[in-house]
């Protein structure tokens, strides 16, 4: 790894940075995670039938920003046969240059078990919380943790 320092003033194109060289201002000062304290900190709460609502808030992953001023509604498929636990995560999408609340359906089970998306080099998930889907479930009654 070639040494680097900045922010300077390029001088006849001696200097040149991209968003990774200011975005790396967060490695060893942040950890991954909503920043407290920022907007609602993305609460996830009940919205309207089979939906949830993700609240303002700041977040850092992988040394990329996301702040949103605005809730977010995100919805949930209706319940199964059987009860089933959904994850509401940030996801940062290297591909899609973006980081985004999204839903992580579970498996429906007898004794369901909150779903583990898997990481990789171009995917991280942040969980906000989980949400308990009853079995049969058309118009709310769930739980969020």
């Amino acid at each position: 790894m070639a040494l680097k320092s900045g922010f300077y003033d390029s001088i006849e194109g001696d200097r040149t940075y991209n968003a990774n060289d200011l975005n790396n201002i967060y490695a060893g000062v942040r950890t991954d995670g909503v920043v407290a304290g920022t907007l609602n900190n993305f609460k996830v709460v009940a919205g309207s039938g089979m939906s949830v609502d993700v609240t303002p808030g700041l977040a850092v992953i992988r040394n990329k920003w996301c702040s949103n001023s605005a809730g977010v509604n995100l919805t949930l498929e209706s319940g199964g046969t059987l009860a089933r636990i959904d994850g509401i995560y940030l996801k940062a999408d290297e591909t899609e240059r973006s980081i985004m609340p999204v839903v992580v359906k579970g498996t429906e089970s007898s004794a369901p078990v909150k779903p583990t998306p898997s990481n990789n080099p171009n995917t991280k998930y942040l969980p906000l919380a989980y949400v308990s889907v009853p079995a049969g479930a058309t118009s709310g009654g769930f739980t969020i943790e």
